[in-house]
């Protein structure tokens, strides 16, 4: 599902919301007249033409607007631009699209470690399931994408430091932002559809399932076989990833080394090939 963006402003000292729709040409308001209205984005007071038209209770801002008053839209973090200063965008019953999200207590994380903190939200959410997204606001620290729901507005951080340097984050600093999650549920696979628990995860539920009383079991096996898709089938079912990008550190003004490759025995070689044949069949290689 899209997102709409609208923006809170001031009409008459009466509160509305403003559709955000840059896709059709001229703004409009739902009477049946031209009308030109003085209205007001936070401290900044603006006058634009609208066309009224028969539509619904939606005031339209559209390309017209965002060409007069040199608007931007920026989706990464929620905001119209207008001039020299910013609105934050909401959805049709005036909630925020993003808030901030800011770690409660002084944080420390030493080189090369990662950990979990307890942040909270800097306004209230009131939109159930939400997205947590890094604000890459604090270099060298990364911080993991999560779905949550927010408890007491707060909710739990991932945060991992990558460099070889401590890192100190003061309390209230803003290190990732809140964002509506609209969930949507894979399409189960013909097994998973039947409640049928294929080969290569039958294993798995076995030593799943020690220590569960008899009544459990088949909750354990049921909840599997529901998300075997999160599962690999086999020791090439693997995928990438871009978290973190890998690289080698080298010595200033080191040069390669020239050197014949290993040798290997027979058995040895022969295994090499098998398993290099066996990347290439599960498109692994080259």
């Amino acid at each position: 599902m899209t997102t709409a963006y609208y923006v809170h402003v001031t009409i008459d000292q009466g509160k509305n919301v403003m559709l955000l729709d840059s896709g059709c040409t001229q703004s409009a308001f739902p009477l049946k007249e031209f009308q030109k209205l003085l209205f007001q984005f936070g401290t900044q007071k603006i006058s634009h033409q609208f066309i009224i038209a028969d539509i619904d209770n939606a005031i339209l801002l559209r390309l017209d607007f965002f060409e007069n008053h040199h608007c931007l839209l920026d989706f990464q973090n929620a905001q119209l631009k207008i001039r020299d200063s910013a609105v934050r965008c909401c959805d049709s019953q005036g909630n925020l699209l993003k808030v901030n999200v800011q770690v409660r207590q002084d944080t420390v994380l030493p080189p090369r470690t990662e950990r979990f903190s307890m942040a909270r939200l800097s306004t209230k959410w009131v939109q159930g399931t939400a997205c947590i997204e890094p604000a890459d606001t604090v270099p060298g620290v990364l911080v993991a994408t999560t779905v949550q729901d927010p408890d007491k507005q707060q909710v739990h951080l991932r945060l991992m430091n990558y460099t070889d340097r401590e890192i100190r984050i003061p309390a209230g600093k803003i290190v990732a932002m809140c964002l509506a999650a609209n969930l949507t549920r894979p399409a189960p696979t013909e097994s998973a559809s039947h409640g049928q628990l294929p080969e290569h995860l039958k294993t798995l539920v076995e030593e799943s399932c020690q220590g569960f009383s008899p009544e459990e079991k088949p909750k354990v096996q049921a909840l599997i076989t529901e998300h075997q898709n999160a599962f690999s089938s086999s020791q090439y079912d693997f995928s990438k990833t871009n978290v973190i990008k890998h690289g080698i550190p080298l010595v200033p003004g080191a040069k390669p080394l020239k050197q014949r490759p290993y040798r290997h025995g027979t058995a040895q070689e022969a295994e090499i090939e098998k398993q290099g044949q066996s990347l290439i069949r599960e498109g692994h290689g080259a």
